[in-house]
């Protein structure tokens, strides 16, 4: 199994978990802001994980 399995594994869970955070936002009409927040947040470890 090659090193960038894992890393390329936890950034689609963190994109899949970044998409519903968006989805469940909009339904709710939560707070932009902070989804936006937690959408860059998690945008910034998928980096690194890349």
């Amino acid at each position: 199994m090659k090193i960038g399995y894992p890393k390329f594994t936890l950034s689609v869970l963190y994109l899949a978990v970044a998409w519903r955070l968006a989805e469940q936002a909009i339904v709710y009409e939560r707070d932009l802001t902070a989804t936006a927040a937690m959408l860059g947040a998690i945008a910034t470890s998928v980096l690194y994980f890349v």
